[in-house]
């Protein structure tokens, strides 16, 4: 399974990109906009168009499914290909939670499983109402259900776009990765260990659940 995750500003193409296949890990800039922390940094630049046609060849010549949390990936290259092999692992993930009594009762019982629930006037959770307000299939849920362990404070879930602009705003500023502040730098590595989180959660759960290609 080749493991991948996005990172970017909404209705634009991706800025970076983070991928596991056959066990290594490696992050490419994808925007030119961030292009100058290439320059400056090992983190390499690549085109997003040749990105996305690489990594589907890479694909079908593994004959390994590309491997993501939700549709949003599976939508970003069926721009470029329409037969994607494309595993949603979201997907997976939930027949094998919903499969697991134990896990089942574990994951009802987080907090984050109710968030955007109303009580009725008896005070209790109506359970139907307005799935798409709760967190409970977040990959960060599933994560912490499962004891992952490599979530901080850090992790920065929400905080994605507003890195990008900070560290975008910098740039443009000052024309250069090494001239930005601490605190500017400082986004720029927590985007990294975000994305990376992101990545190395998904391998984590895909071999929790035993979820595979095979």
């Amino acid at each position: 399974m080749i493991f991948l995750d996005f990172e970017g500003f909404m209705d634009k193409n991706p800025s970076l990109v983070g991928y596991q296949i056959e066990g290594q890990f490696k992050q490419i800039i994808l925007d030119k906009n961030f292009l100058q922390i290439s320059n400056e940094t090992e983190t390499e630049f690549q085109e997003f168009e040749e990105f996305c046609e690489w990594i589907i060849l890479k694909s079908n010549e593994l004959d390994e499914p590309i491997t993501a949390w939700s549709s949003n990936e599976f939508n970003v290259f069926k721009d470029f290909q329409e037969d994607i092999n494309y595993c949603n692992l979201l997907q997976e993930a939930k027949k094998k939670i919903k499969q697991n009594k134990t896990l089942s009762k574990a994951h009802k019982a987080m907090p984050q499983y109710w968030v955007g629930q109303k009580k009725n006037k008896s005070g209790k959770v109506r359970q139907s109402n307005n799935p798409f307000l709760k967190k409970r299939w977040d990959l960060i849920t599933v994560l912490k259900l499962l004891n992952y362990p490599g979530l901080n404070t850090g992790y920065g879930k929400g905080k994605v776009t507003a890195r990008l602009s900070a560290i975008q705003g910098g740039l443009n500023a000052r024309g250069s990765y090494k001239k930005l502040t601490p605190v500017q730098k400082g986004k720029w590595t927590k985007l990294l260990r975000h994305n990376f989180i992101d990545v190395e959660g998904m391998v984590y759960i895909a071999d929790k659940l035993d979820i595979s290609s095979k």
